[in-house]
């Protein structure tokens, strides 16, 4: 009996992953197909792949996305009002400058580097790295800086470069299905 299980089981997982690319497909194409600023994309795929991330256990209930420097992100702004949840979490947004006090930094749950030159990036996240907070950026090398995931802007779609040696480091897990549309830099890389 359990053997005639199994092959629905194989399906059921398999439809998970092309939705998973199917919503993700959606997400990764020109901003101008959806009529979204780049800022509102960004941010946009920032939330869905929070979903596939997971935090340690807290008893905190609020979900930050702190955006450092955020120049031209305004569109947090309409986004709170369409009040957006990760999971039970409601999202705040938060806005950071450059001389945030270190704790600020560490009660985010996402650090969203949207500018700065490479010493100021690293400098922050050498700040937050004693916290379980997920850092993201565009900046060019971000992932080899020692974020977490960078995104990486090629012919109008974004594409994912994820450093897992932070992420392991700050007690975070990202899920299969993100790590397998992604260009994952490992140990030694």
């Amino acid at each position: 009996m359990l053997f005639l299980h199994r092959p629905r089981f194989k399906l059921i997982k398999r439809a998970r992953k092309l939705t998973f690319c199917a919503v993700m497909a959606c997400l990764l194409y020109p901003a101008k197909t959806f009529a979204l600023t780049e800022e509102e994309l960004q941010v946009a795929l920032l939330l869905k792949v929070a979903q596939f991330t997971q935090w340690p256990q807290t008893d905190d209930q609020e979900f930050k996305f702190c955006l450092y420097r955020g120049k031209g992100y305004e569109v947090i702004n309409d986004m709170r009002q369409k009040r957006p949840k990760i999971g039970a979490h409601q999202v705040n947004f938060v806005f950071l400058e450059q001389n945030t006090p270190t704790y600020l930094i560490n009660q985010c749950s996402i650090l969203f580097i949207t500018e700065g030159s490479a010493v100021e990036t690293k400098q922050v996240l050498h700040r937050a790295s004693y916290s379980p907070t997920l850092t993201v950026g565009t900046l060019r090398g971000f992932a080899n800086l020692g974020g977490m995931v960078e995104l990486v802007k090629v012919k109008k779609r974004y594409n994912f470069r994820i450093n897992l040696i932070p992420v392991k480091q700050s007690q975070l897990s990202i899920s299969a299905p993100l790590l397998e549309i992604s260009t994952v830099i490992k140990e030694g890389e």
